[in-house]
């Protein structure tokens, strides 16, 4: 659901929808994401890298750290390997 609620305020925000609610609906049941939202396969070390404060936020894999730096995030996982 939060990746259909990603797709609608992107629609918005880019102005391409007239049917925030249709488009929802839609987007719920193809299961259709928006751009930005963190898949699974990164959630875990990306979660684990902003709670750290190595990355305060991510879009479209690149993760953008503390000082302004933008990284991809298979870069940013190498760097810093997830600590139990």
């Amino acid at each position: 659901m939060q990746g259909a609620i990603a797709r609608v305020k992107e629609a918005i925000h880019e102005g391409w929808c007239d049917n925030p609610t249709g488009l929802f609906i839609n987007s719920c049941k193809s299961g259709a994401k928006g751009k930005n939202v963190v898949t699974s396969n990164v959630s875990a070390p990306f979660e684990w890298a902003r709670k750290q404060r190595i990355a305060i936020a991510m879009s479209g894999g690149v993760v953008y750290t503390p000082n302004g730096e933008a990284v991809n995030i298979g870069e940013m996982m190498r760097r810093f390997p997830m600590q139990e």
